[in-house]
């Protein structure tokens, strides 16, 4: 993800070294994303430690509203604030209503 600078599966799959095809690449990657679960006390754990979080830090709840394609989604998310840097941890897509 760093390297391609993008979380969209189509263009992680073709960054993949080695002589398996693009599209095994993607579902492998569909499969992991499917199956992977959060530790998020850990998460938010290893996320302060990396940014070496002291105690002037602000954990904020958020509502936002995005569009992917055609559609209209609410997003709600709680980040940790920083030194002027919000990292997301946990977020979740609301009912459009």
């Amino acid at each position: 993800m760093i390297r391609v600078r993008s979380v969209n599966l189509s263009q992680l799959s073709i960054a993949f070294v080695g002589k398996t095809l693009v599209a095994s690449n993607y579902k492998r990657l569909q499969r992991l994303f499917r199956e992977f679960r959060i530790d998020y006390v850990e998460f938010v754990r290893s996320i302060t430690t990396w940014i070496a979080v002291e105690k002037d830090w602000v954990v904020i709840l958020d509502r936002t509203q995005c569009e992917f394609g055609n559609q209209m989604h609410k997003v709600l998310m709680l980040s940790i604030a920083y030194k002027g840097v919000a990292v997301p941890f946990l977020w979740t897509f609301l009912a459009n209503r």
